[in-house]
């Protein structure tokens, strides 16, 4: 979030009369972990987090640490940080009186959630489409920021980033795999695969031709991998983007996802992704491949 949106949107509620407030939410459902380095004194760095990894990190705080300007924004405890099950999420409203903003009984035509809506005013139903999850991972959610605190939850942000520099490294020493997102600061990395006999070029210079013979590379040796090794729970797993980026020919780009999660994950884990990657490709190559 940037201040310049809410002065945006201000400006054209002012130049139209607009006789309401468009709601700015930001998706920061990966991104609100970044919040936890507020104050963090990266000079006396603590934690130890490795030099290569702190431009990074500061970065992302930077861009993350103006969300108060938003009216409202996501969490999602299970991502980025790794400590927490699936569903365990969370919606901020900066003001209060915006909150009636979802409230099912603005309007007597409004139909609320057929469960228990007459007993209370209060009644959790009023704002949620839904009640039936368990509580379970919400707790955990509550738990996980509880027992880790702030330094928990920035080392395991902090070792995210310091692997991804790794895997992005050791990428980038291939002559036939390349790093499409290199200029990103968090710790997903998209990878472009070609051919052994292709050459690496930037997207926008490759042909329609040879764009559509890469996406069909990629995809093709995604479904062989996962059928031969990712199903059998043989080493690392990842995942694939059909259209990671458009070009200027109006093809999408297909790119790998290579995304941790756990805190758990360390350069071992890093190094053996990339080598699985490599072996993969080039077993790939060799045997199943045809132009």
């Amino acid at each position: 979030m940037q201040k310049g949106f809410g002065v945006l949107r201000d400006s054209l509620v002012e130049k139209y009369n607009l006789n309401y407030k468009p709601h700015i939410h930001v998706d920061s459902v990966i991104g609100w972990s970044w919040l936890t380095f507020k104050d963090y004194d990266f000079e006396a760095n603590l934690l130890g987090i490795s030099p290569a990894a702190i431009p990074l990190l500061k970065r992302q705080y930077e861009k993350i640490s103006q969300i108060n300007l938003a009216d409202s924004w996501g969490v999602d405890f299970h991502k980025g940080v790794g400590a927490t099950p699936a569903d365990s999420s969370m919606i901020m409203v900066n003001k209060f009186e915006d909150i009636s903003l979802l409230s099912k009984k603005i309007s007597s035509k409004t139909e609320i959630h057929q469960l228990a809506q007459e007993f209370s005013s209060f009644s959790p139903v009023d704002y949620t489409l839904e009640t039936t999850r368990a509580s379970g991972a919400a707790l955990a959610a509550l738990v996980s920021l509880k027992v880790l605190g702030l330094n928990g939850i920035r080392r395991n942000l902090a070792n995210l980033v310091e692997q991804t520099i790794k895997m992005r490294q050791l990428i980038q020493k291939t002559k036939d795999m390349f790093v499409l997102n290199d200029q990103s600061d968090g710790f997903v990395t998209m990878v472009g695969l070609i051919p052994s006999y292709g050459h690496i070029k930037d997207a926008n210079e490759c042909s329609k031709g040879e764009l559509e013979e890469d996406n069909r590379y990629i995809n093709e040796f995604f479904k062989w991998d996962k059928k031969t090794r990712i199903d059998k729970g043989i080493g690392a797993e990842y995942s694939v983007s059909s259209s990671y980026i458009k070009t200027a020919c109006g093809i999408g780009v297909a790119a790998i996802k290579l995304y941790p999660t756990s805190p758990h994950f360390n350069e071992e884990n890093s190094t053996d992704t990339i080598e699985t990657l490599i072996n993969q490709k080039k077993l790939f190559d060799e045997k199943i491949w045809q132009r």
